[in-house]
């Protein structure tokens, strides 16, 4: 008996083993091989019936599972994903493990939980609602409840760890006599196998998760429902670089399932979603007949920073003495957002990722807000030991000060990421961009909004959506008056706000459209990263050589100029990275795939996100 097998190393092909020793091997078990004179784990796709292969096959050298753990809904998962992604298909498989069951540990599971019931067709459901409200933790309840009745399973994926036991208490509320079960990467390992072992067997009919819950070992799975898709968290930062959305959509697909979206502000993709005839909408969105005004900066005079200009501070003012709250999104953190030494003219960078340093008040520590490496206060500059640090810019702390002067008496709060709950009884709040993204921010009756355009400063095709989506979510927090200070009231992102979340998407898709951007073109970003700048640069414009080489009969197909990424330095690697660009996703990822195949990395590591 012949076992064919995928084995948890960076190659995207199986292999054939010998599995004569073990009659009763199934697809989807854990096995341990020797592959490259390396005992690793593996996963068994298939059992051949051949009696003489070629050459002589190695043995497996045993078997972990007394049954499947891997169930055939995410060993197909697993097919869709190799297609799509760069990734061994081995690799894939062991992600969708939980930690314990990726090493040589025995699992037994008793009884036959891996009998499907009937499946469907997919289907798509768009629910808008704004992020502080709740109505359709009701509707979800309903189809969860549906789907159980039914004998099929549900999950439910959410951004961030944080929201995951609040949203548990609200089903569980709701759905009385279901168990609800929850997976996440920071689980502790024993309860996150004991949680998976209960799903696998079918004790537990409801998953409620982050991304890692695409992955729940559900056999009649009958329901996806994605939380605010929008937001960042559901992006996997690591290979092989997949979006929950989209394997969300994988699995629906093979398995005939529900999907249900929701966002206050849909992403790109989701919008092209929530178009589509086959999509069903439901808006439960209430739009807030709140003032908006937008100021442009160009005709106003202020000394040095907005947020403390006269106009911001007189329209506070009126506010706050008339008893009303009020909060100010200031997208800086700490005291000062630069240190520059006053001699040289150096500015601080941060010693593992060469991100700019920032001054804490409040930790009284130099802090990189990209890794957050803490350095203590220093008294001279350490590149030429004369001059002092200067702390440049008006980060929250110091704009907190700023106001306590302007208004004393006055309960002022910051806001941090690290102490997002707000007090009870406050009367101005100052808040970053995160915790708006979030909505870990109560409603106000004004809200400032100031320094609005420095997300428009990142170089990145997505940054309008990005402040629409932040100006649309302070939007419904405000109860009386939002007021936008900017440098460019007449950029489309910005103008939305007044005119509405539909004009802002066909405007936004025609920009995207004539600058051959996704979704009309796809792309790929290759980033590289090694320990030595010069070996990483002479192996970077060696590959870009051989991707123009292998694109160059190719219409439709671009290659760009290899770029340093950001932050340049991460891990003691630094990073740079090559873009190529075609309409077709097929062309872009053979043409890379054999770049890749032709070209030696030596000591250079390379990673792939394609969109």
């Amino acid at each position: 008996m012949i076992a064919e097998i995928a084995v948890s190393a960076e190659v995207n092909k199986s292999f054939d083993y010998d599995a004569g020793s073990f009659p009763l091997l199934e697809r989807g078990m854990r096995v341990w091989v020797d592959f490259n004179n390396r005992k690793i784990l593996g996963i068994v796709l298939d059992i051949k019936k051949k009696k003489n292969p070629r050459f002589k096959l190695k043995p497996v050298l045993g078997v972990l599972d007394s049954f499947p753990s891997l169930p055939e809904p995410l060993l197909k998962l697993s097919e869709s994903m190799s297609k799509r992604y760069l990734y061994s298909k081995g690799g894939m498989l062991r992600m969708m493990l939980p930690l314990s069951l990726r090493k040589k540990r025995l699992l037994e599971i008793k009884g036959d939980s891996n009998k499907p019931v009937e499946t469907g067709r997919l289907k798509t459901v768009y629910v808008r609602e704004g992020i502080k409200d709740s109505v359709r933790f009701d509707y979800y309840s309903k189809v969860i409840r549906e789907a159980v009745l039914k004998g099929k399973q549900a999950i439910v994926c959410l951004p961030q760890r944080s929201d995951l036991f609040r949203v548990k208490k609200l089903l569980s509320e709701r759905l009385k006599g279901i168990e609800i079960g929850e997976l996440y990467s920071l689980q502790r390992m024993p309860e996150q196998l004991g949680q998976w072992v209960r799903m696998r067997k079918g004790e537990i009919s409801v998953c409620v998760g982050t991304r890692q819950a695409v992955f729940a070992p559900f056999v009649n799975l009958g329901l996806i429902i994605i939380d605010k898709e929008s937001f960042y968290g559901y992006f996997q930062p690591e290979k092989p670089f997949y979006h929950l959305r989209d394997l969300a959509f994988m699995r629906a697909k093979n398995e005939g399932l529900k999907v249900i979206l929701h966002s206050d502000c849909p992403s790109i993709e989701g919008y092209r979603i929530l178009k589509k005839k086959s999509t069903e909408s439901i808006d439960l969105f209430k739009e807030k007949e709140s003032k908006i005004n937008i100021f442009d900066l160009h005709n106003y005079k202020f000394k040095r920073y907005p947020v403390l200009s006269g106009l911001s501070l007189e329209i506070t003012r009126k506010y706050l003495d008339k008893g009303k709250k009020v909060i100010v999104f200031w997208n800086r953190k700490g005291f000062a957002y630069l240190l520059k030494c006053s001699h040289c003219g150096e500015i601080l960078k941060c010693p593992n990722c060469e991100s700019f340093m920032s001054f804490s008040l409040d930790k009284k520590s130099y802090i990189c807000n990209h890794c957050g490496k803490k350095l203590a206060v220093l008294k001279r500059c350490p590149k030429c030991n004369k001059g002092y640090i200067r702390n440049i810019g008006v980060g929250a702390e110091r704009a907190g000060i700023n106001f306590r002067k302007f208004f004393p008496g006055r309960k002022i709060f910051i806001l941090s990421k690290d102490q997002p709950e707000y007090p009870q009884d406050w009367d101005m709040l100052i808040a970053t961009q995160k915790l708006v993204y979030l909505g870990n921010i109560p409603s106000a009756d004004l809200i400032i909004v100031s320094g609005i355009d420095s997300l428009l400063s990142r170089g990145d095709y997505s940054s309008g959506i990005e402040v629409f989506s932040v100006l649309s979510r302070l939007k419904s927090l405000a109860e009386e008056e939002l007021a936008v200070f900017t440098f460019h009231p007449e950029y489309y992102p910005i103008k939305a706000v007044k005119r509405g979340w539909e004009w802002f998407y066909k405007k936004e898709l025609k920009e995207r459209k004539s600058l051959h951007l996704p979704p009309y073109f796809h792309l790929a970003k290759l980033s590289f990263r090694q320990k030595s700048i010069p070996v990483l640069v002479k192996n970077i414009r060696r590959f870009k050589e051989v991707l123009e080489e292998q694109g160059k009969k190719r219409k439709d197909f671009y290659v760009y100029e290899f770029v340093k990424s950001y932050p340049f330095k991460e891990g003691g690697n630094y990073h740079y990275y090559i873009l190529a660009k075609s309409k077709s996703m097929v062309l872009l990822k053979s043409v890379i795939k054999k770049s890749l195949y032709k070209f030696r990395k030596s000591s250079v590591k390379i990673s792939l996100d394609i969109k």
